[in-house]
C-alpha cells in the first residue's frame, strides 16, 4: 500500500503565515506552496517580503503579501480583513511571528529583553 502524503490535504488551502519573512517562516512557507496550499504571508517590510520571494526562487502564484506589524491590533484587523477579501476565506492560520533570545531562564530574563518582543 503506497504511503499517503501527509501534506496533500493542504492543496488549495488557503493559510495565512505571520513571521512568513523569518528563518523557519521561510522554510514553513516553502513546504506549504509546494504542497499545493496557497499561503498568505505576512511581512513588515518590503525588502523582507523580497527576501522571501527570492529564497523560493521568483514569484509564485499562491503566494500573496500582505503588511502588516503584528503589534498594532488594527493592523492585525486590516490584515484579515484584507486577506478574507482576497481569497474570501481562511482555511488555517500559522503563527510563527515573534522572537528568541538565548541565555537566561524566564525568571532572569531582562525586562529590556522582554520589551524587546512588544516593540
Amino acid at each position: 500500500m503506497p504511503e499517503r502524503n501527509p501534506f496533500e490535504s493542504l492543496r488549495k488551502k488557503i493559510v495565512l503565515v505571520t513571521g512568513a519573512t523569518g528563518g523557519l517562516g521561510k522554510a514553513v512557507v516553502k513546504r506549504l506552496l509546494d504542497a499545493g496550499a496557497v499561503v498568505a504571508a505576512v511581512y513588515r517590510t518590503e525588502d523582507r517580503l523580497q527576501g522571501l520571494v527570492d529564497f523560493l526562487g521568483g514569484e509564485r502564484t499562491a503566494l500573496g503579501g500582505f503588511r502588516a506589524d503584528l503589534t498594532q491590533e488594527s493592523e492585525v484587523t486590516e490584515l484579515v480583513d484584507a486577506v478574507l477579501k482576497h481569497y474570501g476565506r481562511i482555511d488555517a492560520l500559522l503563527n510563527l511571528a515573534g522572537g528568541w533570545r538565548g541565555g537566561a531562564d524566564v525568571a532572569a530574563t531582562s525586562l529590556d529583553d522582554w520589551d524587546t518582543f512588544s516593540t
